[in-house]
């Protein structure tokens, strides 16, 4: 069972007022070049650290240091991460520098940075990147000796932040060393030299939703999942009451955020958010749609901040997807299009990642 810290003798400190602020590099991710590439490139994503990307050095401009954190200030709102190789930075990242502080010290911040913006800050309502260098605070354990009614930054209690992340550090590296190894099984490429070409926007019915932001006035939280241009949680940054069911789409079907590119399928009744495309088809389920969303987010990397993956070009997208044994390769249709194929391989994938999460779970439990 986890014991929830007290928080109730910590000082709450301006981030401004103990560290460096930057709004980052601002670099378009498609326009860098990657000829011999040196520097972490970070974007607003939440997975992987924050890097997306491995970039060639720019002449003049230096790169921000390791140990300086980034702050997703758009995407994944509120992802926080210590970098621990020198990185450039995209649009909408923050970077926060403190003096002579190590990296234990800043995993602790960042840690209770992540959890003050993921909560207290989102999309399109009460962005981030309005409060980052003005009044964005955190609260943060003082020393023994500190009077809690009155403080000053002297009061920070810096080792005891070091010595609980280094515990942290120590035990995740001791369930680390237990977990199952990998094996040397190679992976086999699936041959794709049998499969069919098809334009998306002839195959699947493709629709713009309704640009739309929510407020607390339009929409009250509740329980609909709120679909953005979100790179991870299958899309979803927030939960609405749609009380007039008026925004609300039900059909179940595949969502692509024109910024990212990525695509999710959606199960459940959602309130799309602003360039939130969706894609249908009759024979799409929640299996087989997962391997085509697969194949679409294969060219998702040809998108970002400034190459949107408009809905003229996602029509004009040609994919490959696996025919029936009795297609002819030379003249087929989309009545040859193997949906079954598709659904029984997700099974199959589902089955292994299930096996595999109970033998995780046994051996951190």
């Amino acid at each position: 069972m986890k014991h929830p810290v007290d928080t109730s003798q910590w000082g709450e400190f301006l981030l401004n007022d103990i560290a460096t602020l930057t709004n980052g590099n601002k670099f378009d991710k498609n326009k860098m070049s990657h000829d011999n590439p040196s520097i972490n490139f970070v974007s607003r994503t939440g997975f992987n650290n924050g890097i997306s990307d491995f970039v060639d050095k720019i002449d003049g401009t230096k790169p921000y240091p390791a140990g300086a954190i980034t702050l997703a200030l758009g995407g994944s709102v509120g992802s926080t991460f210590v970098q621990p190789k020198p990185f450039y930075t995209g649009q909408n990242v923050g970077v926060i520098e403190f003096e002579n502080k190590s990296d234990e010290m800043k995993q602790f911040v960042a840690v209770i940075l992540n959890k003050v913006c993921s909560t207290q800050f989102s999309a399109f309502k009460n962005e981030i990147n309005k409060h980052f260098k003005r009044d964005l605070s955190i609260p943060l354990p003082l020393k023994p000796s500190a009077d809690p009614s009155n403080y000053s930054q002297d009061d920070i209690d810096w080792d005891y932040m070091e010595t609980v992340m280094s515990r942290v550090t120590a035990r995740a590296k001791e369930r680390l060393a237990n977990l199952p190894q990998p094996t040397d099984k190679k992976k086999t490429p699936v041959d794709t030299s049998s499969w069919g070409e098809f334009v998306v926007g002839e195959l699947f019915e493709c629709n713009t939703t309704k640009a739309f932001y929510p407020t607390k006035e339009n929409l009250p939280e509740g329980e609909t999942p709120y679909i953005s241009r979100s790179t991870y949680d299958n899309g979803v940054s927030g939960h609405y009451n749609d009380i007039n069911d008026e925004f609300t789409i039900h059909q179940k079907c595949i969502t692509i955020g024109a910024e990212t590119g990525i695509a999710f399928w959606q199960e459940k009744p959602f309130i799309p958010g602003v360039k939130v495309y969706t894609i249908s088809h009759e024979q799409l389920n929640s299996k087989n749609a997962l391997f085509v969303t697969t194949v679409l987010n294969k060219s998702a990397d040809n998108y970002g901040f400034t190459q949107l993956r408009s809905m003229k070009k996602l029509k004009a997208e040609s994919i490959k997807l696996p025919l029936k044994s009795s297609a002819d390769l030379s003249n087929y249709t989309q009545e040859d299009i193997d949906w079954n194929y598709m659904e029984n391989f997700m099974k199959t994938i589902e089955t292994k990642a299930q096996t595999r999460l109970k033998t995780l779970q046994k051996t951190i439990a």
